[in-house]
């Protein structure tokens, strides 16, 4: 199985939070938002994660280098 997660857009209406870092990596509970989406996804028979990234992806990119880097990950523009 494949996921899919649209993790694009600049977060207009969290300005100013999201003037420096993208949505997904906005802290909820201590951890980025991203990481809340990934923790019950690691239950099911995952073969790829597909992000689609734009507005400061390279920040998303470098988080999941950093932290997940055993996940299969591919990301769009």
């Amino acid at each position: 199985m494949k996921v899919i997660l649209p993790l694009a857009g600049r977060g207009r209406r969290l300005m100013p939070h999201t003037n420096r870092v993208p949505k997904p990596l906005l802290l909820y509970e201590g951890k980025p938002i991203l990481a809340h989406l990934l923790k019950p996804l690691h239950k099911l028979p995952v073969s790829e994660f597909i992000f689609v990234v734009g507005y400061q992806g390279n920040q998303i990119r470098a988080y999941m280098d950093a932290n997940y880097n055993k996940l299969p990950v591919s990301f769009i523009d």
